[in-house]
């Protein structure tokens, strides 16, 4: 009867399905999680994502039952990843994939426990550390080194381009989504972001990725007349409106162009080569050097908190130290000379 066989196929489908909570290799796991758990994040993240779980925990993983995978199995993961020849931001990046993977499982998959609780990160070396400093300090720039790179600049919207970078410090993908009509008033706001690792073409403009990325920016006197010069001149191009990218036009100016541009005039000037991204540096750290309060550059720049900032910028907060020092000890001479 059709009763009996609809009991006899709801029956199988109970059998698949107990069988499917007892056995799910590992690469059918990546493979949902890819799919459905990574809705919310940018194409860019996505890729990262991909590309370390291919290249480094499938090799582990691949033909692995998840309910049979052990706190030991994730012990010999972490051993093996040990010995490879990465960074030890990326095999701690690799170990918190595998942690979100499982934490995917539990969630999804009934699995009972997740066995990715025993794994520490692994520790930065004194030298990473040393290293991560000395490239600090080398790619940022002076306000002397930039007046000098700035002189060879010929183009007169890559030129309004780097000047704003450099004094504002937003990310490249702020500066590159902003319109005419983002400008008033001597600031900008920044409400949204361009990110050019994407499947829909060849830049899409997006959403900050945190509320605190959604700021005001001052520009001060200077910095506010010269855009304003910048824009009358703009202006006079025919089907200009404030829907304008403010650099670029209809469309913004592309990532590739912006590095060549900058290159080129590097080599022009003899400066030090620094990247897109040193332009933010050097103005968070002109600021810093000149006793800007580090919670006011937090803010400048859209960090989440101020511990993003500290963490970044603690070699110039005490460097100032030194000086408040050398001040204090030079002011305190006389009176103690004195006793």
């Amino acid at each position: 009867t059709k009763k009996s066989e609809a009991q006899k196929y709801e029956a199988k489908l109970k059998l698949n399905e107990k069988e499917f909570k007892t056995n799910l290799l590992f690469y059918d796991l990546v493979d949902d999680y890819l799919k459905n758990g990574n809705k919310n994040i940018t194409y860019g993240t996505y890729q990262k994502k991909e590309v370390v779980i291919r290249k480094v925990i499938l090799n582990f993983c691949q033909n692995k039952n998840i309910y049979d995978f052990s706190e030991l199995d994730c012990r010999n993961f972490r051993n093996e990843l040990e010995s490879l020849n990465y960074s030890t931001a990326y095999k701690n990046y690799a170990l918190r994939i595998l942690k979100s993977l499982f934490k995917y499982a539990v969630k999804f998959y009934e699995l009972k426990k997740d066995p990715t609780h025993v794994i520490e990160n692994f520790r930065t070396t004194f030298e990473e550390k040393m290293e991560k400093k000395e490239k600090a300090e080398s790619c940022i720039w002076s306000e002397e080194e930039f007046e000098k790179f700035i002189s060879f600049v010929e183009n007169d919207q890559y030129k309004a381009f780097f000047i704003t970078l450099f004094y504002t410090g937003m990310r490249l993908g702020e500066i590159q989504a902003l319109q005419w009509k983002d400008f008033k008033s001597g600031k900008l706001s920044i409400t949204k972001s361009l990110t050019s690792k994407t499947d829909k073409g060849a830049y899409e403009i997006k959403e900050p990725k945190t509320i605190s990325s959604i700021r005001t920016i001052s520009l001060g006197n200077n910095l506010t007349s010269y855009l304003e010069k910048y824009k009358e001149s703009v202006s006079k191009t025919p089907g200009f409106n404030d829907d304008w990218f403010i650099f670029g036009n209809i469309n913004p100016l592309p990532s590739t162009t912006i590095t060549r541009n900058k290159d080129k005039a590097i080599q022009k000037a003899g400066v030090k080569r620094i990247t897109i991204h040193g332009f933010r540096h050097s103005h968070a750290s002109n600021l810093i050097a000149g006793g800007m309060n580090i919670v006011a550059v937090s803010k400048r720049l859209g960090h989440e908190n101020v511990e993003i900032t500290l963490k970044v910028y603690t070699h110039l907060l005490k460097e100032n130290e030194d000086e408040i020092i050398n001040y204090k000890n030079n002011s305190s001479h006389c009176i103690l000379a004195a006793k």
